[in-house]
């Protein structure tokens, strides 16, 4: 399962492609996949330009 994190306070290349464990289910959970997330434009404006 891929992520996107930040490993350090900086600008958009701080940016990492992270590679998570699929996390384990119990017997009333679902795993969805996720093609696409959206972005909030006011965390955008929090990154250090």
């Amino acid at each position: 399962m891929k992520a996107i994190g930040l490993m350090q306070y900086g600008d958009k290349s701080v940016l990492q492609e992270i590679e998570m464990k699929t996390p384990l289910l119990g017997d009333n959970d679902v795993l969805i996949e996720v093609y696409a997330a959206g972005i909030n434009p006011v965390d955008c404006g929090l990154q250090k330009d």
